[in-house]
């Protein structure tokens, strides 16, 4: 069974978000938005998901608080 994750912001703090979800196999990655259409694009087409530039066109984002340790946090997903 995956999770599937969108993205709403796709820069900076993001890409270790990505970073350490593309380690959890569970963990599908499919929605990318960003107002810069080119940083969208670039991430779907890393991860194999999908570029939007609406956030409001996804319906699994991704919300992060950011600290220092979210990688830690983020290896263990919780599973309802």
């Amino acid at each position: 069974m995956s999770i599937k994750v969108g993205f709403i912001g796709t820069g900076g703090i993001a890409n270790a978000h990505m970073r350490c979800l593309s380690e959890i196999p569970e963990a599908e990655m499919v929605a990318f938005c960003d107002i810069v259409e080119e940083k969208a694009q670039d991430a779907a087409e890393k991860h194999n998901g999908k570029a939007f530039t609406d956030h409001k066109a996804i319906s699994t984002p991704w919300r992060w608080t950011p600290c220092t340790s979210a990688c830690r946090h983020m290896r263990t997903p919780t599973r309802s």
